[in-house]
């Protein structure tokens, strides 16, 4: 298809549901997020805790993801994990928080794990729009704060980042006020730059939609920054519609780089985040020397933003807009995630418990 990505006009058609308006919202909803976090008392011991496990599945677990690598450089003295699976794992106890996350509400891996917690005496809260996941929640006692409905539930990934940030923050666990608003601040000013109003000359998102257009693009980025690797593969799987991968480095030195001897159609993007260390630094030189003599195609981008979060949350929303201008260079709707929807449909159908 041959889609124009600065005529303003072409946009209606190809994007019917209206993508691009969730794109813009991408600062409004961080500081929403932010926001939401404060309207809920949660109760004093939640602060005692030494473990955060957030509980859910793609777009609903990608904000645990960032917060993790976050807080291993905030806050280490917190451990995170994501879990994405059913049931809890059996270390959860009273020194956990449990964070249960399910746009619908309706997440049966999230679900399964709501018992469980509350036998081995953790302490627990949902985010969710509903469903019976804030049944089950309010049933026990439990504290619940709810999501805007509007939109897929990857698109409320700068909301859910700004309540878990909140949330922390609340509880005296992390400290995000500071740079909260600054980085609120660089993420509006990195949205206006790539917005579909920016023209592909000065738009990041645009110049690089075009250059992956027909690759099969690997994301290559530090094991501190895995959250910004598996956001960029998520959203060229659900945007644009394409299979799409994340090396860690230096892991991916010892293995998947091998692949690339043969694999004609791989482009491979370097994000760099400024807080690399020297052996890191050195990683990156020799893959774009080793990329250069093996004529793989590469683009270096750095993580804009002058804390950690804003570099986190720019590198992903950079990702959102590439991934949702390829979606419109190979003429595919954005939004619609057809297949997720059909195989939870034949889980219901076929597999029911």
């Amino acid at each position: 298809m041959n889609f124009n990505l600065d005529d303003a006009l072409s946009y209606n058609k190809a994007d019917l549901l209206d993508m691009n308006s969730r794109l813009e919202s991408y600062p409004k909803l961080l500081s929403e997020g932010w926001e939401q976090s404060k309207s809920i008392d949660l109760p004093p011991s939640y602060s005692g805790v030494s473990k955060i496990l957030i509980h859910g599945m793609g777009g609903s677990a990608i904000s645990g993801d960032l917060l993790l690598n976050v807080l291993n450089r905030e806050a280490p003295e917190i451990e995170v994990f994501v879990h994405r699976d059913y049931d809890l794992p059996g270390w959860v106890g009273n020194d956990t928080l449990v964070i249960s996350s399910s746009h619908s509400g309706e997440t049966e891996e999230v679900l399964s794990g709501i018992e469980i917690g509350q036998k081995n005496m953790t302490k627990m809260l949902a985010m969710t729009s509903g469903g019976t996941l804030e049944k089950q929640y309010l049933k026990h006692g439990l504290p619940v704060f709810l999501l805007p409905e509007a939109g897929p539930p990857r698109t409320l990934f700068p909301f859910v980042v700004g309540l878990l940030c909140g949330i922390l923050d609340t509880l005296a666990l992390a400290n995000f006020s500071k740079q909260f608003g600054k980085t609120n601040l660089e993420i509006d000013e990195l949205q206006q730059s790539l917005d579909r109003n920016t023209p592909s000359v000065s738009n990041k998102a645009k110049t690089l939609a075009a250059t992956m257009d027909g690759t099969v693009p690997i994301i290559y980025i530090p094991r501190e920054f895995s959250a910004v690797g598996r956001r960029w593969k998520a959203q060229l799987n659900e945007n644009a519609k394409i299979f799409s991968s994340y090396e860690l480095l230096p892991e991916a030195h010892h293995n998947s780089i091998m692949a690339l001897e043969k694999e004609a159609d791989a482009y491979i993007i370097l994000i760099t985040p400024s807080v690399t260390n020297e052996n890191m630094d050195r990683r990156y030189s020799a893959t774009k020397l080793f990329l250069e003599s093996k004529k793989v195609a590469h683009s270096t981008l750095g993580a804009p933003g002058s804390t950690i979060l804003s570099q986190a949350l720019g590198a992903c929303l950079l990702a959102d807009y590439t991934s949702y201008y390829l979606a419109l260079l190979r003429g595919v709707q954005p939004s619609p995630n057809d297949s997720i929807d059909e195989i939870k449909r034949i889980l219901k159908k076929n597999y029911k418990k």
